[in-house]
């Protein structure tokens, strides 16, 4: 029986984050580092529609393992159409691997990606690599 649940596509990346010493104090926060707080915030729910996405596209090879983890390294276009899909780092079982990579290109596009601005998308979008791994079934 395959199972809809199951997997977990945490995305590994890194995102900018707000460190200024002044917030920390109180202080009053330059234009800029609240720009870089913002677009977190952004990625951060582009990330989260992209995760979710997946999940819905996801079918559980049948000797898919706990112990199982694979990166798959996406290319985006700037209107968010997924242009590639490629496992940059194996799980050791094909099956599992290709079911991640199906997953992902099952998605498409993600609309969410058009209205970026051209640093957002180069910086953090153009290549990223999410990395997937396999929960236990739940008893």
């Amino acid at each position: 029986m395959r199972h809809k649940q199951g997997i977990v596509a945490a995305l590994a990346i890194s995102l900018l984050a707000l460190a200024n010493p002044a917030a920390a104090s109180g202080e009053a926060v330059p234009a800029a580092a609240v720009t870089v707080d913002l677009r977190t915030a952004q990625t951060q729910a582009i990330d989260q529609t992209i995760s979710r996405k997946i999940a819905e596209n996801w079918t559980r090879p049948r000797d898919a393992r706990p112990d199982m983890v694979m990166d798959v390294r996406i290319r985006f276009s700037p209107e968010g159409v997924i242009e590639e899909a490629t496992v940059a780092k194996s799980s050791g079982n094909s099956s599992f691997d290709n079911a991640a990579l199906q997953a992902v290109v099952a998605i498409g596009r993600v609309e969410a990606i058009r209205p970026l601005d051209r640093q957002t998308y180069e910086q953090l979008y153009r290549e990223r690599t999410l990395s997937f791994s396999v929960q236990p079934a739940a008893q």
